[in-house]
């Protein structure tokens, strides 16, 4: 990965990394639930409800196994790692768990037991929970590079502003991203408007446009990414 000019995208990157990820939700659908399921970061299925400043935790839904914790783990529609915390009509949530980073989010987008995206609003003793309407849509993307480190991007302009380990302060940009292919090759890809240019090995003589990108995510998972105009993605796991 290329620094150009090592530049820090100070504000705009705080800005992005302050953001989850907005999934589509209509919450006119939501409905009113005491706890939610979730999956964490090891990919087990534990169960969460409110309990004031805590949550009340279950392995597997077992309510017999429950005790209570002051954060969950959870992982979002796009293979990233995410702890929150109740704080209050609200939640404060923290990218990888590193509270340094944390702030506070009116809802949480997570993956349910059969890895369906939703996401909840606290509401005392209960939640708000509402499906995924649709794709996910997200300001970045988190791929895994031509050598297995763990990056964000998210389009600006012409360029990639991209991240180590989803840290936006310590992003720059660049006029591409190398990443991993659902079959384990290696591409590159620049922003173009609607869509990419992409490159096998970074071979840009073979480069062709294309609408989207398939790449794997941190969790190994397979997504596509399409661009949109306004800058963000939408994203689709197989």
């Amino acid at each position: 990965m290329r620094k150009l000019g090592g530049l820090l995208l100070a504000g705009a990157l705080f800005a992005a990394y302050a953001t989850t990820n907005a999934m589509g939700q209509d919450w006119s659908k939501g409905y009113t639930d005491t706890y939610i399921n979730y999956m964490t970061w090891d990919g087990a299925e534990w169960s969460a409800k409110p309990d004031g400043s805590k949550f009340v935790i279950a392995p597997n839904g077992d309510w017999s196994k429950a005790y209570s914790d002051t954060l969950i783990n959870y992982v979002t529609a796009d293979g990233a790692r995410w702890s929150a915390k109740p704080n209050g009509t609200a939640f404060m949530i923290a990218p990888n768990g590193d509270w340094s980073k944390g702030h506070s989010s009116n809802y949480i987008n997570y993956l349910t037991w059969g890895r369906r995206p939703f996401s909840a609003k606290p509401n005392g003793t209960t939640f708000t929970i509402v499906p995924d309407a649709g794709p996910a849509t997200s300001t970045h993307i988190n791929y895994i590079t031509w050598d297995k480190a763990k990056w964000s991007a998210k389009p600006n302009g012409t360029k990639f502003a991209i991240a180590p380990d989803g840290d936006w302060r310590k992003g720059y940009t660049d006029t591409y991203i190398n990443y991993i292919a659902w079959d384990g090759t290696r591409w590159s890809a620049k922003p173009e408007g609607s869509g990419f240019t992409i490159a096998p090995g970074g071979n840009w003589s073979k480069a062709n446009s294309s609408d989207h990108i398939d790449y794997i995510t941190w969790d190994q998972a397979k997504w596509s990414a399409k661009l949109h105009p306004n800058g963000t993605f939408s994203l689709v796991k197989q």
